[in-house]
């Protein structure tokens, strides 16, 4: 299969953390500064992506605690999340609990 051309300002290499961590349910503020921790520590590294685990802000179960935890997107998570990568410097891709607009919840990765 030939490789295709290049794209115009295209990445040649793509550095990625993974990262594993404890995400309890409704510890945002901590979850989020952790997150910030992890961006962080992936950017010193050489990262240009850090994917955290499923739910990290608002922390993963099945309670109804976690529905309580939903919020719209954009929303003050959203926004602090986009803070945080804005400041690393670095692509930051995290989960949390979305509120639709219709009220439905989703596990959102954004």
């Amino acid at each position: 299969m030939p490789t295709p051309p290049a794209a115009k300002g295209a990445m040649d290499d793509l550095c990625i953390g993974l990262a594993v961590c404890r995400c309890p349910v409704g510890q945002v503020e901590a979850n989020l500064a952790e997150t910030a921790q992890w961006a962080g520590a992936a950017r010193d590294a050489g990262a240009d992506l850090i994917c955290l685990p499923e739910l990290n802000v608002t922390g993963y179960g099945y309670t109804a605690a976690l529905a309580a935890l939903a919020e719209p997107i954009p929303g003050p998570i959203s926004r602090r999340l986009g803070r945080i990568a804005r400041d690393s410097g670095i692509a930051v891709l995290a989960g949390m609990i979305e509120r639709g607009p219709d009220g439905r919840i989703f596990d959102h990765a954004m």
